[in-house]
């Protein structure tokens, strides 16, 4: 039975998705007798040098692509010629330009020999200047005619697949990237369906709602703890949600979330413009939360960089930026008021600003969004 059409279908599928790739990969082993079936993307990082980005195996050790990630990609000698068969399906032959030289090298005794992958079959993808994908089918001996001719077939499909594939790696790249920065933040980040429902939310977003003091998450909602609040805060994002689709003016607004201990929570609430917006989960609105209870201290040193302070206005920048007078910061530091009083007035000058407020404004806007000084070392 020809099954040729159900492979090419996984192999889309395998694109897509990448938890998919283990059983095509099985699928194509049994099909072909081969011992190993492996898919590989990369980055072209240098003149004959690759660095792998994703991989999936089956028939080998995971070690084997440990192996072959953290340093045989680098020393690989094939590569000159894999980029040179971008768009075929070939085999080892190839790929080999000095056979005896290669059967020398430190990558076919210390890898393929142990490995069991000396010969392969393989289909390349790629730009040739920045990422090269490929699926390759290995085993101790030469591939057979069989399973030239079946990768043949299927390069067409391999090609197309690859390349999704690919643009989808960049996605997740990208996507990856924008939630360590959303990490970042000092201030707590959610966003929300038209309906209040949770779809994203950042690290400092996540601890403070798990306190569930001000603001929390209710079936999967986010509402406030304050019924007042919670009914503002509902009709807001509603009415936020109708301007992401075109459909409102509501430009947002900023509420208090009344706490049981501490100040209130300042919950900004803006409308999200995005691609594709509306569809489902797809964020239209987003929460900006400050905690001003729970602000962690700018260290010192950094203030000190950006506006060239000593290390004793530093720390007075810092104590000014949590909430301290001139009085309070004197008591702790066992120092005279006119000694504080001094280096305030070099810190202003040192920022162009003319009173306190203007200095601490400053320095929230320049260094407050992002998470300083962390707990957690990370």
């Amino acid at each position: 039975m020809d099954d040729r059409d159900e492979i090419i279908g996984a192999l889309y599928e395998a694109a897509a998705d990448r938890d998919a790739w283990p059983a095509l990969l099985r699928r194509l082993a049994e099909r072909l007798s081969a011992s190993v079936v492996q898919y590989t993307a990369t980055d072209i990082v240098g003149p004959g040098a690759l660095a792998v980005r994703d991989t999936a195996v089956h028939g080998a050790d995971p070690d084997m692509l440990a192996k072959y990630a953290a340093y045989y990609a680098r020393i690989d000698p094939r590569v000159g010629r894999m980029l040179d068969k971008i768009g075929q399906a070939v085999t080892t032959r190839d790929l080999v330009e000095d056979p005896a030289a290669f059967h020398r090298s430190e990558f076919y005794n210390d890898l393929l020999v142990p490995t069991e992958t000396q010969w392969g079959a393989y289909v390349f993808a790629g730009d040739r200047q920045h990422w090269m994908s490929s699926v390759a089918v290995m085993s101790a001996r030469e591939p057979s005619a069989e399973v030239v001719k079946l990768l043949r077939h299927l390069n067409p499909h391999v090609q197309r697949a690859l390349q999704l594939n690919t643009r989808l790696l960049r996605q997740r790249s990208r996507l990856d990237a924008a939630e360590h920065v959303l990490d970042e933040l000092r201030g707590a980040v959610v966003l929300v369906a038209g309906d209040g429902k949770l779809l994203v939310a950042n690290r400092a977003a996540m601890a403070l709602l798990s306190r569930e003091d001000g603001l929390l998450v209710r079936h999967g909602r986010i509402t406030a703890q304050a019924p007042v609040a919670a009914n503002a805060l509902q009709a807001l994002i509603a009415a936020t949600h109708a301007t992401a689709l075109g459909l409102g003016q509501s430009s947002g607004d900023v509420l208090p979330a009344p706490r049981a201990t501490g100040r209130p929570l300042a919950v900004l609430v803006a409308p999200l413009r995005l691609r594709g917006v509306g569809s489902a989960g797809v964020p239209t609105v987003a929460l900006f939360v400050r905690d001003l209870d729970a602000e962690e201290e700018a260290p010192a040193e950094i203030l000190g960089r950006l506006h060239g302070l000593t290390p004793g206005e530093s720390r007075i920048a810092q104590e000014l930026m949590a909430g301290l007078s001139v009085t309070e910061i004197a008591e702790r530091r066992r120092v005279s008021l006119h000694t504080v009083k001094t280096q305030v007035k070099s810190l202003l000058h040192k920022t162009a600003t003319s009173r306190q407020t203007d200095l601490v404004r400053l320095l929230e806007r320049q260094i407050g969004w992002i998470r300083l000084n962390r707990k957690d070392g990370r």
